[in-house]
């Protein structure tokens, strides 16, 4: 029964998480728009590379005890992980962030937007 309980729970965890990031718009391509009948639904094989697609708006996704949080800055990773971290602690959770003894299982990835994004923070970092 306790798997069970666990959905309930991480289902209660994502009905009330109020992030304040904003999904990131992606394009999909849910049918085959050049007339090519031979690509497969989806892919951009021979996709006309003008094509713009359907937009999705996307940010979370979560599979069993693993999510998946996609935010736009720096700024807004750090939020999130510090909102995420309180809302587990919320249900008895625990984000594994780990301690000055103990690696973290929890990842975080930060992808410049630029060249430019990535020297500035480069230097804010260093800066201080």
């Amino acid at each position: 029964m306790s798997p069970v309980l666990f959905l309930f729970v991480i289902q209660a965890f994502v009905d009330t998480l109020n992030l304040k990031a904003q999904p990131v718009q992606f394009a999909y391509f849910p049918e085959n728009k050049n007339g090519n009948l031979t690509t497969i639904k989806g892919r951009l094989l021979s996709q006309d590379t003008s094509a713009k697609g359907t937009p999705l708006l996307f940010n979370t996704s979560f599979y069993v005890d693993d999510s998946f949080f996609l935010v736009s800055t720096r700024q807004e990773l750090q939020q999130a992980i510090e909102t995420l971290d309180k809302h587990f602690a919320r249900f008895g959770l625990i984000m594994h962030l780990g301690s000055e003894t103990k690696k973290s299982k929890s990842e975080a990835m930060y992808f410049p937007t630029s060249l430019q994004q990535a020297q500035h923070d480069f230097e804010k970092k260093h800066s201080s």
